[in-house]
């Protein structure tokens, strides 16, 4: 059986995963347009649908096999940096649309990355496995992340309430 400083993390890693690639088939239209700003030219039609699709593979992965499911998050958030920093590179303002949960607001490349870095050392911490929490009850810790999550989604919706009413 997985230790829960392994299957905690890699828990975390897919619903944030499944959450992005939910957000992308859900708004098709502001997924195409937050893509288009990353110059992906002919292979457009082709990332609009793999992203989402990898996003999805990789989350199951990581319920299954939460190990491997962070080494393929791993991969896959190297992949996205690589577009970030592709993307940004040659623009004066450095502003990407962030697509990342259905939006198209921009954000700097800078904060793209550190974000895709945020979810990369969720996946180093599965990798470490049972060693480096060994003392940590998983109820308690799964707690936790339960309500960071939804206290993240709750600002996160709150921010954008708070851009359509300013709008108005």
């Amino acid at each position: 059986m997985t230790e829960a400083s392994t299957t905690i993390p890699a828990l975390a890693l897919a619903a944030v995963l499944t959450y992005a690639a939910i957000t992308k088939v859900v708004r098709p239209a502001e997924w195409s347009t937050a893509l288009a700003g990353y110059r992906f030219g002919r292979a457009e039609p082709l990332m609009r649908g793999l992203v989402p699709a990898s996003e999805a593979a990789v989350a199951a992965t990581c319920v299954a096999s939460p190990v491997l499911g962070a080494r393929l998050a791993l991969a896959l958030l190297a992949a996205m940096a690589v577009a970030v920093l592709r993307a940004a590179r040659g623009r004066i303002d450095g502003r990407l649309p962030c697509g990342c949960f259905g939006g198209t607001a921009e954000r700097s490349a800078q904060a793209l990355l550190l974000r895709i870095g945020a979810l990369g050392g969720v996946a180093a911490v599965t990798l470490a496995g049972p060693g480096l929490w060994s003392d940590v009850e998983p109820l308690p810790a799964l707690l936790v992340l339960v309500g960071v999550t939804v206290a993240g989604a709750t600002i996160g919706l709150w921010r954008h309430a708070s851009k359509d009413f300013v709008r108005r």
